[in-house]
């Protein structure tokens, strides 16, 4: 007999079997003080990686300073 617990094993099975095909994304968390330590003296502006985390600490310090954020 087919029970709920096996419904739900075979929907996490399948689950897992999408995801383990997949390359595991790599993205870096910028904390306010490597931000600060990115920004050049006298600019307006960071590149940073397009898939950066930004930590909510430093998106204050960015939107306070009013400094332009490039993704690339």
């Amino acid at each position: 007999m087919f029970t709920k617990n096996d419904l739900v094993d075979a929907i996490f099975e399948k689950l897992n079997m999408n995801k383990s095909d997949e390359k595991p994304v790599n993205r870096i968390f910028l904390s306010d003080w490597e931000m600060r330590k990115m920004l050049q003296p006298g600019a307006s502006e960071i590149r940073i990686p397009a898939n950066a985390i930004i930590s909510p600490l430093a998106l204050d310090w960015i939107e306070f300073k009013k400094i332009k954020i490039i993704r690339i």
